[in-house]
Formats: structure tokens, C-alpha cells, sequence
């Protein structure tokens, strides 16, 4: 951020969270769920993939997912004022279903959102194009990821 601090998200706690240059971290928003991946979009805001989080286990080894929390309803992106903290649900599905873990989230040079849905039994890529708000949706492997991206890429720099 301008002022020298970081934001993150905390994935066992379901916050997001901001670490001062001085070490001292401030809650920004109480999402729930699992948040997962936090972006800075072109408008200011913090995107969220929020997985809908995980049952946890602290043990001799630290603390780790068990598996799907007993009060999870599913993945999605969520918008969050970095300034007031508020929060809102921009998708909770794609056109092909329910998001199931969203992960990892990137924009584009054109303001595209780009994320991840590693679900629970598939890998999906979503694209959110921002000037008409349609979403594509694409099961694809890590190495399609791989191409699509280096095609993405050469057609932006090629403009």
C-alpha cells in the first residue's frame, strides 16, 4: 500500500488483515469462510476468493485443514472497502455452477479479474471481463493455465 503496509488475507481466522510498517496488524474486514486470495483491483478495493472454509486441527505439527468446515456454503469473490471494511459478494457462481474453493486472484492490464476455483474435485480458471461484466469459465491443467497466460500476455504487449 502507499503508506508502506501490507494487506493479506488469514485463512484459519477469516479476516483481512493489514500489517503496518511497525509490525502492528489491523483487521480490516471479518469475511468468514476461508479467504484465500486478495488482489488490489483497479478501483482501490481488495478482491477476496474465499474458499468457504476449513474444520482445523492444531497438533504437534501446527495448525491445519481437516477438511470442509461444518458451516461451509460454498466459495466466492468478495469486494472489500480497504477504508470502511465493508464487504459484499460479487460472485458466489460461474456459469457452469456453485464456486467451490476459490483461490488465487489477479487482474489483467485491462482490468480483467482473473481467478482460480480448485474446487473439490475440479480446476477451473474464471475470467471476469470488467467493461461488460460476462464471465468465462474454462476447466483447464496447470499447463493450459501456463499457455493461456503466455497468449494473454503476447496479445496484450502486442497492442
Amino acid at each position: 500500500m502507499s503508506d508502506g503496509s501490507w494487506l493479506l488475507v488469514e485463512v484459519a481466522r477469516g479476516t483481512l488483515s493489514r500489517v503496518r510498517p511497525d509490525g502492528a496488524v489491523e483487521v480490516i474486514a471479518e469475511l468468514g469462510g476461508g479467504p484465500n486470495g486478495a488482489a488490489l483491483g483497479p478501483d482501490g478495493a481488495v478482491y477476496v476468493c474465499n474458499n468457504g472454509g476449513f474444520r482445523w486441527h492444531e497438533g504437534a505439527h501446527g495448525l491445519r485443514p481437516l477438511g470442509q468446515a461444518d458451516d461451509y456454503r460454498g466459495g466466492r469473490i468478495e469486494r472489500v472497502d480497504p477504508a470502511s471494511g465493508e464487504v459484499r459478494v460479487l460472485y458466489d457462481a460461474g456459469p457452469n455452477g456453485p464456486l467451490k474453493g476459490p483461490n488465487d486472484i489477479v487482474f489483467d492490464r485491462s482490468g480483467g479479474m482473473w481467478f482460480t476455483d480448485l474446487g473439490k474435485a475440479r480446476a477451473v480458471v474464471h475470467h471476469i471481463r470488467t467493461e461488460h461484466r460476462t464471465v468465462h469459465e474454462g476447466r483447464v491443467r496447470a499447463e493450459e493455465i501456463v499457455r493461456m497466460y503466455g497468449r494473454v500476455v503476447r496479445e496484450r504487449t502486442s497492442r
